[in-house]
């Protein structure tokens, strides 16, 4: 699932960029927080990251795997480049949900439709 998102903030946040770094929701209470000079918990893990860097232009963000959840059910997982799926499903609807065994594999940067799965390829990135 891929939503744009637009963020301005003159002076803060350069015009006219494109970035096609991986953010989320999650991610706006640590940005948010951080902006604002205020601490984040120390005494539990936070599932977002700051990505004030990926805004301003000034570098990467630090993001390890990110796990996609329907419910309790893990579905997919994403680490870098690569996107693997467990289970796929069409809709919210009544469509069944299909397991995959062995994961879906699909290399992001080459193929971001998600449309062509390389896991026979690569079956070092899914180990």
């Amino acid at each position: 699932m891929r939503v744009p998102g637009i963020a301005w903030w003159p002076g803060a946040i350069p015009a006219g960029r494109v970035e096609h770094t991986l953010a989320c929701l999650m991610d706006l209470y640590p940005t948010c927080a951080r902006l604002a000079g205020a601490d984040l918990p120390a005494d539990r893990p936070l599932d977002g990251v700051d990505i004030a860097p990926l805004l301003r232009g000034t570098g990467p963000v630090a993001r390890g795997a990110f796990f996609y959840y329907r419910g309790t059910q893990l579905y997919a997982v994403r680490q870098g480049d690569w996107k693997a799926h467990f289970i796929t499903r069409d809709s919210y609807g009544p469509a069944p949900a299909m397991p995959h065994d062995p994961p879906l594999l699909f290399n992001l940067v080459q193929d971001p439709s998600e449309r062509f799965d390389v896991a026979a390829q690569h079956p070092d990135v899914l180990a």
